[in-house]
Parts: C-alpha cells; structure tokens; sequence
C-alpha cells in the first residue's frame, strides 16, 4: 500500500522525502523518475527484525563456516605431515592397555582409526592427533613438543606432591609429620 502512495506523490515531494530521510540534496537530483526516488526511500525504511531468527545461524552459513574450520584442519593436517617425526611414548595409567591405532595418509592428510587400548588425542588448530597409549610411535615435531609439555607438567605437579618432598616450613620430609 505504501508503495501505492509513494506512486502518488509527486518527483519533487518524493525527493524531498529522500533528503529527509538523510540523502543528499545534491545526490537525489541525479534520480529524475519516481521510481528510482521510491526504491530509494524504500531501502533508507528501517526493516522490523525477528530477533529469534537474528541469533540463528543458516544452513548455508553453517556449511561456509564448517568449510572454513575443515580447511584451517586441513592445512594444519598437511603441515604436521610435512614436518620430521620424532619417536615417542606415552605412558600408561594403571589398569590401561597398550593402544592399537592404524592410521593412513589420504590426500595429505593422516587419518585415524583407534582399535582398541587407550589413546591420548592431540588438538593443534582442528587438527586431531591420535597416539597410542604405551607404544613408541613416531610423531610430527610439533605434536612431540607439545605432548613433551603437558608430560613435563604433569610429572612437576606429581613431584612437587608427593609424600617425600620437603616441607619448606620444617624442612623435613612430609613423611615424618604423618608418623
């Protein structure tokens, strides 16, 4: 109805209706028909938003952004495999079994497939590493520093815990106050 309306006005008051809504007088002489002025003021009307659906992601652009993160993984996939590997093991928990994992290169990239046993996974930018619990396995460089890390962490945590550190008060062993 409103476009009805707007038909019914004249060039110069449809003009005039532009240049209130904010267009430049020297901008809205270059239209010279109604319905340039009319798509004009029809694209400057605020538009009512439907907040539930502003917060929704679309299908299309879902698939855009899982492409996005499945090619930064990719890339990360490649560079790892580009890289020199390093032999390493991680050690099993009590009651763990040694971890069976077939892994093959498929277009640059290494897939895993775990058999069975335990398993630690290595994260770097999307890219999963999967490593066999209890076995030496040759890694990229980067998944060998980064696991050498959290190893090098974790074995300081246990250390500085347990019963036969040195307590820095007494300067005894902790073992001696629980007896």
């Amino acid at each position: 109805m409103e476009k009805t309306n707007l038909m019914d006005s004249s060039l110069k008051d449809l003009k005039d209706k532009a240049v209130a809504l904010g267009i430049p007088e020297t901008t809205i002489d270059i239209f010279n028909t109604k319905a340039q002025v009319i798509a004009v003021i029809e694209s400057l009307k605020p538009k009512a938003v439907d907040l539930n659906k502003a917060n929704t992601e679309t299908s299309k652009e879902k698939v855009n952004y899982d492409k996005a993160w499945r090619s930064k993984r990719d890339i990360m996939g490649r560079l790892l495999e580009s890289q020199p590997k390093v032999g390493t093991s991680i050690p099993l928990e009590p009651g763990e079994k040694a971890g069976i994992v077939e892994s093959k290169v498929v277009n640059g990239i290494r897939q895993f497939v775990v058999i069975s046993g335990a398993v630690k996974e290595k994260v770097i930018n999307g890219y999963k590493w999967i490593l066999p619990k209890g076995v030496m396995t040759r890694v990229p460089e980067q998944v060998y520093k980064s696991i050498s890390r959290e190893l090098n962490v974790m074995a300081k945590l246990s250390t500085e815990n347990t019963i036969d550190r040195i307590d820095p008060e007494t300067k005894r062993p902790v073992r001696d106050a629980l007896n």
